[in-house]
C-alpha cells in the first residue's frame, strides 16, 4: 500500500523514466493543490470574519438609525486623551495582525488545519466560530430560545424577577464603577470601522479580568453631536445575546455606554430620568462605568439600561406590546423602526396618526382618547417641559420611544436622550410644542388646563420635597472617587463638572418656583363681559425675527420684524373664567409676505394652541385695523400676537388688546 504522493518502493528502471513517472508527478501536484483548495474554502467559509459577514446580515435590526456625523465635541480634560486623539502606540504584543490575504490563508490553512476550527478557550480572545454559518435571524432566534428557556423567547416569570433582581442592586450600589473592557481580533475591529451602526463581536471583562463574556455584541450609537468614530470616544450598544446563548451580565441582556460628549458631567441623564420615573413616566435608570476599548483607556461613560423587555416589565403588566423608535428628529410616521411586535403591522401608529391630523377638534379629541393615554401624555409633556428637554418629542420631534400597551391598546412615550437637559432654567413651563401629538394634546382647552395643574403637583409633589442639588453632589462625588480610583488626575479634573451640575439642577428647580408663583390670578370682568389686556405681561418667543417694543403713530407697541423663516410672537398668560371669548388686538403691517404655517399665514393673533383663519391673517402692506379670535376657556390660557412670514414687519397695540366673553 502507497501513502498518496509518495512511493513506498523504487520504481522499477523503464527506458524512459521520465514518461513512466511523469503522469504520478502531475497526480500529485493535483493532489496537494485540491487539499490546500479544500482546505482554503473551509477556512474562508468557517473563519470568524466570514461568519460574521453572515451574521451580521440584518444585525442592525436594533440599532441607532440617525445619520452618522462624526462631530467633536470639546472632551472634558479628564477624558481629553481619550477623545479624537490618535490611540497611543502598542506594545509590540498588542500590535493588531493585519488582516490575511487570500494566499496567506491557503497557506495557513495547509500548514495549520485547526486554523479552520479552533477549539474555544477560556482566555482566548477569538469569538468562537461554531455555527457562524447560519443566518444570523436562524441563529439569534436559536440563542434566545435556548438561553430564555422556551420556545417563544419570553423568559419564565421567575427567571425574569431574579435578574431584574439583580439590575435592581446594581443601580442601588451608591460606590460601584464597573470598568469594562472590550477588545476585538483584527477581523471584528476593521468590521467595526467599515459597518459602526451594526453588531461587531468582541470579548468583554470586567473588574477583576477573572472572568471573559465571549461572542459579546457591540455596535456604535449615538447622533449628530455624539457620535465619534472607533478611534475616538464611542457611544456603545452592547447586547449579550445576539451572537452567543445568552449570559447575562449583572442581570443585564443590553445595555448603553454613553459617552457624555454634550454633557461634560455626565450627571444630566440621571437625574432628568429620575426625576422622569418619580413623576410615573417611562424612563431608563443610569449609572456610571468606566471604559477600555481595543487597550485605549476611554474614561467615565454613562451607563444606561436599553428599552427592551426587561424594562417594560417595570412599567406594564404586559410587556408584549409594539415599540416603536422615533428616530432622528421625525414625527411619528408609518415608517417608523420597530423594535418590538410585528413589524408588518402599523395599524396603531396610522391611527394615533390619524386620530390627531383630524381636522374636526371634537372628533379629534374623540379619535385621540381611543388610541393615546392623555394622562400619561400630560406627564410625558410636563417632565420634557420642567427639565428643559429641549431635544426631545415635543419640542424637537427627536429622542423618544413609543409604546403601545398590548392590554390597552393606548400609545405611551418614553424620555430618552436627557443629556441636555437643565440648560435653560428660565425656560417657559407653558410654551406650545412643535410635535404633532403634543399639539393636538393641548388644543384642547381642559387637557390643557390639566397640563397646568399636573407641572404644579410635580413641583409639590417631586420638586420641593427632595433635595435634588444635594443629590446631585452626593452622586458627583462618587463618581470623582471612582475616577481617581483609575487616575488621580481624572478625579480633579471632574471636580468642577460636579458644582456645575448642581448649580443648573438647583437654578432650574427655583425658576420653576418663581413662574409658578407668577401664574396670573383669574381675571375679573366688567359688567359687559369684558377686560382690558395687562400691557407689561408680554414676552418675546420664536425665531427668524427681530421683536423689540417701540413706539409708534403715538402709540406703544410690541414689534416683530422678519430677518428670515420668521416664527416670532409675542405672548402672555392669562386665566379667565371657563366660557367662549373672543380676544381682540389693534394691527398693523408693511410688506409682510406671509408663509404657510401650523397657526395660520402672516401677522394675527390667536390662542397658544389655536389656528388663524379669514380676516386674522394678515400680509402686504396694511393700516391700522382691529382683528380677532374666538377660542374656549377652560381656565388659564397663552394669548399669541405673531408673524408668519419671510418678509415684512409688524406692529401691535399694547394698549389694544382686549378680551370680550360671547353672550
Amino acid at each position: 500500500m502507497r501513502r498518496r504522493g509518495r512511493p513506498s518502493q523504487p520504481a522499477p528502471q523503464t527506458p524512459n523514466p521520465f514518461l513512466r513517472r511523469k503522469p504520478r508527478v502531475w497526480l500529485w501536484i493535483l493532489n496537494g493543490a485540491g487539499v490546500l483548495l479544500v482546505l482554503g474554502l473551509g477556512a474562508a467559509i468557517f473563519s470568524p470574519r466570514a461568519g460574521s459577514n453572515l451574521k451580521r446580515a440584518d444585525a442592525a435590526d436594533n440599532a441607532d438609525r440617525a445619520p452618522e456625523a462624526d462631530l467633536r465635541a470639546a472632551p472634558p480634560p479628564f477624558i481629553k486623551a481619550a477623545v479624537g486623539a490618535p490611540p497611543a502606540a502598542a506594545t509590540p504584543s498588542e500590535q493588531p495582525a493585519p488582516p490575511a490575504t487570500k494566499p496567506q490563508i491557503l497557506l495557513a490553512a495547509a500548514a495549520a488545519p485547526t486554523v479552520v476550527a479552533p477549539a474555544a478557550t477560556a482566555s482566548s480572545e477569538t469569538p468562537d466560530p461554531e455555527g457562524k454559518h447560519k443566518h444570523k435571524k436562524d441563529k439569534e432566534k436559536e440563542n434566545g430560545d435556548a438561553a430564555k428557556g422556551t420556545s417563544n423567547g419570553k423568559p419564565p416569570l421567575d427567571e425574569l424577577a431574579a435578574d431584574r433582581a439583580k439590575e435592581d442592586a446594581f443601580f442601588q450600589q451608591q460606590d460601584f464603577v464597573p470598568y469594562f473592557s472590550f477588545d476585538f481580533v483584527p477581523e471584528e475591529w476593521q468590521y467595526i470601522h467599515e459597518q459602526p451602526r451594526r453588531f461587531a463581536e468582541c470579548t468583554m471583562t470586567v473588574d477583576d479580568l477573572t472572568k471573559a463574556w465571549k461572542a459579546v455584541a457591540v455596535h456604535l450609537k449615538g447622533s449628530a453631536g455624539s457620535f465619534q468614530g472607533p478611534d475616538q470616544k464611542p457611544g456603545l450598544s452592547i447586547s449579550m445575546n445576539k451572537f452567543q446563548k445568552a449570559e447575562r451580565w449583572n442581570g443585564f441582556l443590553k445595555w448603553h455606554l454613553n459617552n457624555g460628549a454634550q454633557d461634560n458631567s455626565f450627571l444630566n441623564e440621571e437625574f432628568s430620568c429620575e426625576i422622569a420615573r418619580a413623576v410615573g413616566v417611562p424612563a431608563s435608570r443610569c449609572a456610571h462605568a468606566i471604559v477600555r476599548w481595543q487597550k485605549r483607556d476611554l474614561g467615565l461613560f454613562v451607563f444606561k439600561e436599553a428599552f427592551d423587555r426587561d424594562f417594560l416589565v417595570k412599567f406594564y403588566k404586559n410587556p408584549d406590546g409594539d415599540l416603536y423608535d422615533g428616530g432622528f428628529v421625525a414625527d411619528i410616521r408609518p415608517e417608523m423602526v420597530k423594535d418590538q411586535g410585528d413589524r408588518e403591522n402599523r395599524e396603531n401608529i396610522k391611527q394615533l396618526i390619524a386620530a390627531c391630523s383630524e381636522g374636526d377638534v371634537k372628533k379629534r379629541w374623540e379619535k385621540m382618547e381611543k388610541i393615546l393615554d392623555i394622562d400619561a401624555y400630560i406627564s410625558f409633556l410636563s417632565v420634557e417641559s420642567l427639565t428643559c428637554h429641549w431635544d426631545g418629542y415635543n419640542f424637537n420631534k427627536n429622542n423618544y420611544r413609543l409604546y403601545f400597551d398590548a392590554d390597552s391598546g393606548k400609545a405611551c412615550f418614553f424620555v430618552h436622550g436627557t443629556d441636555q437637559t437643565f440648560g435653560d432654567p428660565n425656560l417657559p413651563i407653558l410654551r406650545d410644542p412643535t410635535s404633532l401629538v403634543g399639539q393636538a394634546v393641548m388644543s384642547n382647552p381642559v387637557w390643557k388646563a390639566e397640563y397646568l395643574n399636573r407641572v404644579g403637583k410635580i413641583y409639590d409633589d417631586v420638586l420641593k420635597p427632595i433635595d435634588w442639588p444635594a443629590r446631585v453632589n452626593v452622586v458627583g462625588e462618587m463618581v470623582k472617587r471612582a475616577l481617581a480610583k483609575h487616575n488621580p488626575q481624572w478625579g480633579k479634573d471632574y471636580e468642577p463638572r460636579i458644582k456645575e451640575a448642581h448649580d443648573r439642577v438647583a437654578n432650574r428647580i427655583a425658576a420653576i418656583g418663581k413662574q409658578l408663583e407668577a401664574m396670573p390670578r383669574p381675571m375679573k370682568l366688567d359688567p359687559s363681559g369684558v377686560v382690558k389686556v395687562e400691557p407689561k405681561g408680554w414676552h418675546s418667543e420664536g425665531t427668524g425675527a427681530v421683536m423689540d417694543e417701540m413706539a409708534l403713530d403715538g402709540r406703544q407697541c410690541l414689534h416683530i420684524k422678519a430677518t428670515g423663516d420668521c416664527a416670532g410672537s409675542w405672548r402672555q398668560s392669562v386665566n379667565l373664567p371657563p366660557g367662549k371669548y373672543k380676544m381682540f388686538a389693534q394691527i398693523k403691517t408693511k410688506g409682510v409676505v406671509g408663509t404657510a404655517g401650523a397657526s395660520g399665514i402672516g401677522a394675527g393673533v390667536r390662542l397658544s394652541g389655536g389656528t388663524r383663519t379669514g380676516d386674522d391673517q394678515v400680509t402686504g402692506d396694511v393700516g391700522w385695523k382691529e382683528i380677532a379670535f374666538e377660542f374656549d376657556a377652560p381656565g388659564s390660557v397663552i394669548l399669541v400676537a405673531e408673524m408668519r412670514a419671510n418678509q415684512g414687519e409688524a406692529w401691535f397695540d399694547k394698549a389694544g388688546f382686549r378680551v370680550e366673553k360671547s353672550k
